[in-house]
């Protein structure tokens, strides 16, 4: 990634989260064109419109206390599930 590349700062207060189990959890639709999503635990997670639940045979694995900024599409929603001890991602718009 450039170095120079920004997604601007993170929108104080607006930080949502979803938890997951061996059951995805699912965030609400977010408005923002990037985020910045944090996982507690590993886990597999899914971009999508539809709020489409992960799966974690198929979806990106992230490591425990990670974090990775992500572009959305329009009212996009991120589901995440274990891979092996529940969690909770937290989603925090950018820009």
């Amino acid at each position: 990634m450039n170095s120079t590349m920004t997604y601007g700062l993170p929108q104080e207060g607006k930080t949502v989260n979803a938890n997951y189990t061996a059951t995805a959890g699912t965030t609400v639709a977010i408005t923002a064109r990037a985020v910045r999503v944090f996982a507690t635990t590993a886990c597999f997670i899914r971009i999508s419109t539809a709020g489409t639940s992960a799966v974690a045979a198929t979806d990106m694995p992230m490591e425990a206390r990670s974090y990775e900024v992500f572009t959305l599409p329009e009212l996009g929603r991120i589901s995440a599930i274990r891979e092996t001890t529940d969690g909770t991602i937290y989603v925090t718009p950018m820009g």
